[in-house]
């Protein structure tokens, strides 16, 4: 029976779920070369890093320790996230199991193996890769590298285990923040000023390292010591690290086992007792409740349609931590972002890239810009999927399907659009875009970010996969195209017309491609919507 479902698990990956060879094999190769991409460049500025403060005793020690800690730490969410979908987010999934003779163990059991493989490629594309770059600068023999492998296997599983763990009470808090809308809000404003504090100092601490200046005032010998100290109490990663490094190994492997075997019993034993509960459906007891998001006032038809949207985007801690959270921090972190950038071109190690190519400033700036849109769009809260059990009601209420089908797309346009305006106008006043680049990246984002969200709606409609290879293509792999022609085209011309000619051919494409589907978008959305049938949940 494991082997059944474990098998069952494993078509359901992003890959293995595409239809036809051609498309299979097109996903796992771009899925391999974005991975490997990432792999390289984490490697290449990690290798930079260390170099520059190599003069330090101990510290890169200490700083390997501490990123594979924060690495780990990620692996945990991530194992959480996991979790919470394969075990409690469908809902047609959950009747089955609760009466198919397969017990809660195999079920654990099958998905926990499918789980574990998606954390070992975590686990060895950022600490094993990041290990083996500082294996090689630390000039470390062999062993350490095969133990470093062990070491990471035994990671991964106890990123699993701790996943098990933390799940339920996430679960939980989960349910609670949904029916508990303004705390819900204060709660996401907190974490993302938590979330801004830490980006922005680690922004900062990564600029200055980049350009190299006053690496002592950064490192001093009081933070070095800090370091250290506060790297040898990060078990149990560091008891990981310092088994591969030969150092007290019989007490280091004594914690790691402790860790691993104390953690996996628990969870085992938590996520069954849980589980054996949730399939029989005793945990739905009191958790219906009447839901008072919003008091609708029929005024019109429009605007009944229009708070409806809304509702929807604070109707889950879904729509409260991505897509609204993305939106109220989209100005910070492009400013941040592009402002760190410009600074890293313009003064440094860096400083002649401009005069070789004039245009980089423009290039990186707009491309850092519609990749920021395609991240927040692409996931924008208001589609198809949150209307569930209100779907019937879309389909049997006597507005025309293309009328609410036009308001879903226009309320997250429109919110999103609000926001990109005030990001624009951060960039334009600290003199990070110039007036006339101002200009043209209203009407880019505009057409970026209804391209996004009227493909969005296609892709709702007809797929079942949120992340499918087209949508990979519209939303990143069409702005770098769009931007290498803009910046190739632009150094064929003098330089007073280069802005016109980049940002023209950018906009070019975003018409032909935005006509593509207003072709008959009336007619082709009713028609899919007609035949939709929803998601499982």
């Amino acid at each position: 029976m494991i082997g059944e479902l474990l098998l069952k698990e494993i078509k359901t990956n992003s890959f293995l779920a595409k239809k036809g060879i051609i498309k299979k094999i097109i996903a796992l190769v771009s899925s391999l070369i974005l991975l490997a991409l990432f792999v390289s460049l984490e490697v290449i500025l990690y290798i930079n890093i260390f170099d520059k403060i190599n003069v330090y005793s101990g510290l890169n020690d200490a700083l390997f320790i501490i990123v594979s800690f924060v690495l780990f730490i990620f692996g945990v969410i991530s194992s959480v996230n996991l979790f919470y979908g394969d075990f409690f987010k469908n809902n047609k999934e959950k009747i089955i199991l609760g009466v198919t003779p397969s017990s809660t163990y195999d079920v654990i059991f099958a998905k926990s193996i499918n789980i574990y493989f998606k954390l070992l490629i975590f686990v060895f594309s950022t600490i094993f890769a990041l290990s083996v770059a500082y294996g090689v600068k630390s000039e470390k023999d062999f062993l350490f590298h095969v133990l470093m492998f062990f070491s990471s296997l035994g990671m991964a599983f106890l990123c699993e285990t701790l996943g098990m763990i933390l799940v339920l009470p996430f679960g939980e808090l989960r349910k609670l923040i949904s029916r508990f809308k303004i705390a819900s809000f204060i709660l996401m404003l907190v974490f993302l000023l938590m979330a801004a504090f830490l980006y922005g100092a680690i922004l900062n601490l990564f600029v200055n390292l980049i350009r190299n200046d006053d690496i002592g005032s950064l490192f001093t010998t009081e933070r070095v010591e800090t370091l250290r100290n506060i790297s040898s109490y990060l078990y149990p990663i560091n008891s990981f690290i310092e088994f591969s490094k030969l150092n007290m190994m019989n007490v280091n492997f004594v914690i790691i086992l402790t860790f691993v075997i104390f953690t996996f019993v628990l969870g085992i034993f938590l996520l069954n007792h849980y589980l054996t509960s949730f399939y029989q459906g005793k945990l739905d007891k009191n958790l219906r409740k009447a839901n008072s998001t919003f008091s609708i006032k029929l005024t019109s038809i429009n605007g009944a349609l229009i708070q409806k949207e809304l509702s929807l985007a604070l109707s889950n801690s879904d729509g409260i931590f991505s897509y609204i959270s993305l939106i109220i921090l989209q100005p910070f972190l492009v400013f941040s972002v592009i402002s760190a950038v410009n600074l890293i071109f313009s003064t440094g190690n860096l400083n002649y890239i401009p005069s070789l190519f004039p245009s980089i400033f423009l290039t990186v700036d707009t491309i850092l810009i519609m990749l920021f849109l395609a991240v927040i769009n692409t996931t924008t809260s208001m589609s198809l999927i949150k209307e569930q059990s209100t779907l019937i009601l879309m389909k049997t209420m006597p507005v025309s399907y293309f009328k609410q089908l036009l308001i879903k797309v226009l309320v997250p346009s429109l919110i999103s659009l609000f926001s990109y305006l005030v990001t624009l106008i951060i960039l334009v006043s600290f003199g990070e875009v110039t007036w006339i680049e101002f200009l043209f990246l209203i009407l880019v984002g505009t057409l970026s970010i209804a391209l996004l969200n009227i493909f969005s709606l296609f892709n709702d409609l007809k797929s079942k996969s949120a992340s499918s290879f087209v949508s990979l293509l519209i939303g990143f792999v069409f702005p770098l195209i769009s931007v290498a022609l803009g910046m190739g085209l632009s150094l064929l011309v003098d330089p007073e017309f280069e802005v016109y000619v980049f940002f023209g051919s950018i906009i070019f494409l975003e018409i032909a491609l935005l006509s593509f589907f207003l072709i008959n978008i009336k007619r082709r959305v009713t028609n899919l919507f007609m035949k939709y049938e929803g998601e499982a949940r």
